[in-house]
């Protein structure tokens, strides 16, 4: 039994095995509000609708799961959401939780870190002020970033943070840093001992899957017992986290706003036993068609149903190939989707994802990648492999031939005083599998790609694209940033009127992805970049416009092809995935968007390691660096290879060669620079007793601490050999 505290009362949550919910104390309370119970059962108590809430409180709908047994699984047959309202509104679930595996999350939990709200100072006005900043934040902040000691609150709350008294030196010195903290400022190396990049695992593509049983389709997950087993194994040879799709087909099969997230459920509680975080993509394309996919799961059936009636709502070539993958960007507003438009979809189904599982925010779930397009990237589907249109290094053709996209083409052309522009893509720009030179438009010399009108065209084209990009992730980043969503600490602002003001963000880490293009980079006209939709040439940034807009949503970019060399591809393709990383690398530095890295192809040589840790870590600041990275992909090739992998995951952490070395200079450094404030700490306090000094007990402290400073100033005091 775990208690909550309220500034108006003691609550007890009662939910004893965690399976019929959690019951206020008080039953007769009518005018309440349902909080979460932030320990474990993730259900809700009534409070008073007057409190203003504990840090333990989670003010949000009761929050609760199906678990079923179904047929050999185990698990959930049935677990649909059923959304008939606006995505405003909350989604409620019932509750049948299965409680082994709710005892292995709450042992996860703790083994992340995860305070315990019966631990926690309810008395202290500072934990009391942050939780009531921006309308309560969602979870109890950690011991480790709100210290019991530090100043107490005053209120003032904005929705930036909270204004506190300033505190004495002495106190502030003990408060924790803002991220942009002094550079010359060093920090203990983590526990782990981990200075490298952390990895990510892919997982298959079909980890969740869809059967029929008892004439009713469900989801479930494929090789459970293989699963979780891989899952233990990914984690104890040093993996940080994996990274799912979370497919809309599957999950909104049913039906619009009919949500199933029974088997991700599952899924997720085994990673969070296993110790293992996750990156979840909102995967609104089909699987299939795409360089190493194994499985097909198309778009929801309703969603095809419409495209059959109205096909113009996917992309299409100049032929009037259809390509049914993902929606075109064309009909992003345009309600055709029983009253809802493709953004209103997408806002729908992360909003209903994160109502389900915002109770594993930044604990276990830590990043929602949200997908743009073909494979998730952001892009056209210009090169279409799959259904053999396509093969390498063709520059691929526009996809600008549905009629939203035309009718923006004209509308476009006219307001240039050109309207014979709008009539569709460049007529000499070859097809899928042309090679630069051959055609009128992007040959280097004299192309078209550098007249007006190319000029024209491809700034329409790319900037559809992003103009899609600010739609979609401008809906996500509201739906993590809505009152009563998880947060966590951002910085902290000291204000000139002796006050603090702490500044507060989203549990999670949204991201995107890129795709790395990187046929033709050498030629002057970039051809396939620029059928992809990205406006870069030699002589123009075209990734710019795009980092911007996830610099302005606070966005974590995920770009491919971190594994490739130049040396490796064919010269008539004027392949550069070296030089498309560096650039991306360096305009993400450049606009502070962290980058991390996946590999495009399954690879276990050396050279493909070699490339990759080059990539990751930047030897200037100026190349910059990757933050993290994906791998591709956990199956039996990874597990063939293992010995391989994991020889590379220890090079990616620092605990081998170069690395090591680093780690352990980093940590004689840091002990090193400890012992140096201390030495400055005993030395102003000498300065100080000496100047007091009138009492012989003062003189004879003196020659202890000389000893004492004379340890400290010894060079091998302390550092590890």
């Amino acid at each position: 039994m775990h208690m909550l505290s309220s500034p108006s009362s003691w609550l007890t949550c009662q939910s004893k095995q965690h399976s019929y919910g959690c019951q206020a104390r008080h039953r007769d309370m009518i005018d309440t509000n349902k909080v979460r119970c932030f320990y474990g059962c993730g259900l809700g108590v009534a409070v008073p609708r007057h409190s203003t809430g504990s840090v333990a409180h989670h003010r949000s709908r009761v929050a609760a799961v199906s678990s079923k047994p179904g047929p050999d699984v185990g698990f959930a047959a049935q677990d649909i959401v059923h959304q008939t309202h606006p995505s405003t509104s909350r989604v409620d679930y019932e509750d049948d939780r299965d409680l082994p595996l709710h005892r292995l999350l709450q042992e996860s939990r703790r083994q992340l870190a995860i305070p315990d709200p019966a631990e926690e100072d309810e008395d202290d006005p500072v934990r009391i002020a942050a939780a009531a900043a921006a309308g309560t934040l969602g979870r109890p902040l950690p011991s480790t970033l709100l210290s019991s000691r530090m100043i107490s609150s005053t209120g003032g709350c904005t929705a930036a943070g909270i204004a506190a008294t300033a505190a004495p030196s002495s106190i502030a010195a003990d408060m924790y840093q803002s991220p942009a903290a002094d550079n010359d400022s060093m920090s203990e190396p983590s526990s782990s001992g981990r200075v490298g990049c952390p990895v990510y695992v892919m997982l298959p593509l079909d980890t969740v899957w869809v059967v029929e049983r008892d004439s009713q389709k469900v989801a479930i997950l494929k090789r459970e017992r293989a699963l979780e087993i891989a899952l233990h194994t990914l984690r104890k040879a040093g993996v940080e986290g994996v990274m799912v799709d979370v497919w809309w087909g599957i999950c909104e099969r049913a039906g619009p706003r009919v949500y199933d997230f029974s088997a991700y459920r599952r899924l997720f509680h085994k990673c969070a036993a296993a110790g293992l975080k996750v990156q979840a993509v909102m995967s609104f394309h089909a699987a299939g068609g795409n360089v190493g996919d194994t499985c097909k799961i198309p778009l929801p059936k309703w969603v095809v149903d419409i495209g059959e009636r109205n096909p113009d709502i996917f992309y299409t070539d100049k032929q009037m190939h259809r390509n049914k993958e993902c929606l075109s960007l064309g009909c992003d507003e345009v309600p055709l989707f029983w009253g809802r438009s493709p953004v209103d979809m997408y806002q729908d189904f992360t909003d209903a994802f994160a109502d389900a599982f915002d109770y594993l925010f930044g604990t276990v779930i830590t990043e929602i990648t949200v997908g743009l397009g073909p494979a998730g990237e952001l892009r056209y589907p210009s090169y279409p492999e799959g259904d053999g249109r396509w093969r390498f290094p063709g520059v691929g053709e526009y996809q600008c031939c549905d009629k939203y996209m035309l009718a923006d083409l004209r509308a476009a052309a006219r307001a240039v005083g050109h309207p014979e522009w709008g009539h569709g893509g460049p007529h000499d720009a070859g097809h899928y599998n042309s090679r630069s030179w051959e055609t009128g438009f992007f040959v280097s010399q004299g192309g078209n790609w550098q007249s007006e009108y190319g000029h024209f065209f491809l700034s329409w084209y790319s900037g559809l694209l992003v103009k899609h990009a600010r739609r979609v992730l401008g809906v996500a980043a509201e739906v993590l940033n809505k009152p009563g969503r998880p947060r966590v600490l951002k910085a902290i602002d000291k204000l000139e009127n002796g006050h603090v003001m702490y500044e507060f963000k989203p549990a999670v880490q949204l991201g995107a992805k890129l795709a790395g293009v990187h046929w033709w980079f050498k030629s002057r006209a970039h051809a396939a970049e620029l059928t992809a939709g990205y406006y870069n040439t030699r002589d123009r940034d075209g990734y710019a416009p795009i980092i911007q807009v996830l610099a302005e949503f606070n966005g974590r970019l995920s770009f491919t092809c971190v594994e490739m060399r130049d040396c490796e591809h064919p010269p008539e393709g004027r392949c550069s995935p070296q030089g498309l990383l560096q650039q991306v690398l360096e305009c993400a530095e450049r606009y502070g968007v962290p980058l991390a890295g996946e590999n495009a192809l399954q690879r276990y040589d050396e050279h493909a390691f070699d490339r990759i840790a080059e990539s990751a870590f930047g030897r200037t600041a100026r190349s910059g660096r990757l933050e993290q990275l994906t791998f591709l992909r956990m199956g039996d090739l990874m597990f063939d290879n293992w010995e391989a992998f994991c020889s590379f995951l220890k090079r990616m952490r620092g605990n081998s060669g170069d690395e090591a070395a680093e780690q352990q200079l980093a940590q004689q450094q840091w002990l090193q620079h400890s012992h140096q404030h201390q030495l400055a700490g005993l030395q102003q306090q000498q300065q100080h007793y000496a100047l007091a000094a009138n009492s012989v007990n003062l003189q004879q402290q003196l020659p202890s601490m000389q000893q004492h400073e004379q340890q400290l100033s010894d060079p091998g005091h302390g550092v590890m050999q």
